[in-house]
């Protein structure tokens, strides 16, 4: 091999490393309240925190589930697991997704709804604005897997 091919590759591989340090360095993560919170205000006299989350239905005042999540990775925002049901929130679109991991199914709904309910503090009619996909695994119900089974209390929204 030539001196002038070894010196290009090392160049090259130097310019590559580079730029890899420097993302890794001055990429900061982004906060998951970014872009899909409107307002975060304190709350009147309860101690705790909403948040106003924009839905094409309107404005929707939540608890503010963004300070104590069981994991936050790149956007997304676990809220809560048991074996009955995960509960996550995608910071990009302002999602929830509910999986439900237990039989039956209309039980393990029905305990992750309320869960759903108590941890963001809204009512069902406020719930039913969000943008919430309620799922089941196929390994669960090959059957009911693939689709949104929906909040149940939402019928007809």
């Amino acid at each position: 091999m030539s001196t002038r091919l070894k010196i290009f590759l090392i160049i090259g591989a130097i310019i590559i490393l580079t730029g890899l340090v420097w993302f890794f360095v001055f990429s900061h993560p982004q906060n998951p309240a970014n872009n899909q919170i409107q307002n975060n205000n304190p709350s009147q006299g309860n101690g705790t925190q909403t948040l106003n989350i924009s839905t094409p239905q309107g404005i929707v005042p939540v608890r503010d589930f963004t300070k104590q999540p069981v994991e936050a990775v790149a956007g997304t925002m676990a809220l809560a697991e048991t074996k009955d049901y995960q509960i996550i929130y995608f910071t990009q679109d302002r999602s929830f997704e509910i999986t439900l991991l237990s039989r039956p199914i209309a039980q393990a709904q029905q305990l992750a709804e309320s869960a759903f309910l108590n941890l963001l503090g809204v009512s069902q009619a406020g719930a039913c604005k969000l943008n919430v996909r309620v799922s089941v695994p196929y390994r669960l119900d090959p059957a009911a897997a693939g689709g949104n089974q929906g909040l149940s209390f939402c019928i007809g929204q």
